[in-house]
């Protein structure tokens, strides 16, 4: 079957059997948890879910995603090119530059201060304060330039319109009217049944969706709210 190793039971999390019932004129095919069908009734519950059902809701997001992929690119774009991020860049590259000024100083305070100990400047315990505040000062100053050089990166970098999980779904952004083997195969992750009818679809690509995410709602003040599809208001207020 389409799904066949991709469908689980929510629960128990080991696959689902695809059965075939005849009822009357017409056959209805069905999924059932294999632990209740083969290993016992008391191990765990049917989970019984029409197949048209679940194939159905799997196409829906595939479609969704797709249509997903195809909004977030030109937003991606618009961020990207951002006069706003380009002059928070700057900001945050004269913040660091300035902390590298104040690095050196204390480096050289540092230096000095031996010296200054074996000219009798300085008694043997003034010396190992100022060298454990130097040092504690230095340790403290390098973890601020640390923090602002990842930010300038984060910044120069953005997150490209190549980004793996609109590339991928980007190619079928002609809505899918059939689910294939191909197509599950290449997005799908696993699809998981729950008791009650509950269907959770998880996709592939899920760390370059994540990435995406927090990469928009860090972003949100640079595109208006107007700009943005509900797909991606809903994406990015979860």
């Amino acid at each position: 079957g389409v799904l066949s190793g991709f469908i689980k039971c929510g629960d128990c999390k080991r696959g689902m059997l695809k059965r075939r019932v005849n009822g009357g004129n017409k056959y209805y095919v069905y999924y059932i948890c294999s632990t209740y069908k083969n290993r016992g009734k008391n191990l765990c519950t049917k989970h019984t879910i029409l197949a048209d059902k679940v194939e159905k809701t799997v196409l829906e997001v595939i479609n969704l995603n797709a249509t997903l992929a195809l909004e977030i690119e030109p937003i991606l774009t618009l961020i990207n090119e951002s006069p706003m991020r380009i002059k928070a860049s700057m900001r945050l590259k004269e913040a660091c530059e300035k902390q590298k000024q104040e690095l050196k100083k204390y480096e050289r305070l540092r230096e000095e201060l031996y010296p200054d100990y074996k000219a009798g400047l300085i008694d043997s315990r003034e010396y190992e304060i100022f060298r454990r505040r130097y040092v504690e000062k230095i340790a403290e100053i390098n973890e601020k330039i640390e923090t602002l050089e990842n930010k300038i990166q984060e910044i120069e970098r953005g997150v490209s319109p190549e980004n793996e999980f609109i590339k991928e779904f980007k190619k079928h952004q002609g809505k899918i009217t059939e689910l294939t083997r191909e197509i599950v195969s290449t997005l799908v992750e696993n699809v998981f049944v729950y008791e009650g009818g509950r269907i959770e679809v998880v996709l592939k690509y899920r760390d370059a969706y994540d990435t995406l995410v927090e990469y928009l709602s860090n972003n949100r003040v640079i595109v208006a709210k107007s700009a943005l599809g509900p797909n991606i208001q809903k994406m990015i207020s979860r």
